[in-house]
């Protein structure tokens, strides 16, 4: 049965052993209930996303809830009220994800969607929030769709204040890639003012 109220959460889950190569059989710390992971580690306690689709994964009799893996919690300075916060599930709201982009990955050049799933799959994500470098003016801030690359003339601010800038939670993971640090204390800073969570998703390609 699908567990609706975790629809668009970030939770937390124990990985219980892999299924087939890209799935794992996880059991939420909450509750107890099972589900299925894309993406985890075995045996490690993981941070995982629902997505808004409703998916589930079908295996040997076993029809249950798919989450995407986000990264292993391990490690991550969370306790107190945090680590409530997350065990409970973090609405959709309260958190946006963030992935260090190499540019060599898409041969220097701005990626597509197809191509930043290759490296991130958080679920579904509608479009991506891409920040160069400082130095690229060339890059600067961009807004990656399925079809198209718009440039954004925004500040930090902005982007967080202005509606439809970040992808609609109630539908989409709301996405930002960084190429370096600069863009991350900028997304640090204007998360804390709204009270929103950054987690740094786990790139796929080095599992």
């Amino acid at each position: 049965m699908l567990l609706h109220y975790l629809e668009g959460k970030l939770t937390v889950v124990d990985i219980l052993e892999k299924v087939d190569e890209h799935t794992s059989l996880a059991e939420l710390v909450d509750d107890k209930r099972r589900i299925f992971v894309n993406n985890a580690f075995e045996n490690v306690r993981h941070i995982v996303r629902f997505d808004y689709s409703k998916n589930f994964y079908y295996l040997e009799n076993s029809f249950l809830p798919l989450a995407m893996a986000i990264l292993p919690l391990e490690g991550l300075p969370l306790e107190g009220n945090d680590l409530y916060n997350l065990v409970n599930g973090l609405p959709s709201n309260k958190y946006v994800l963030y992935g260090i982009w190499n540019p060599k990955w898409s041969f220097n050049r701005i990626p597509h969607l197809n191509k930043v799933n290759e490296y991130f799959d958080p679920g579904k994500m509608g479009k991506v929030i891409y920040i160069g470098k400082e130095s690229n003016s060339k890059k600067g801030k961009l807004e990656i769709l399925f079809d198209k690359v718009n440039r954004l003339n925004f500040s930090f601010r902005e982007i967080f204040l202005i509606p439809g800038v970040l992808s609609n939670p109630m539908k989409y993971a709301r996405v930002f890639l960084l190429e370096d640090s600069e863009g991350f204390y900028a997304l640090n800073s204007q998360s804390k003012k709204h009270e929103i969570v950054p987690f740094r998703m786990r790139p796929l390609k080095l599992l």
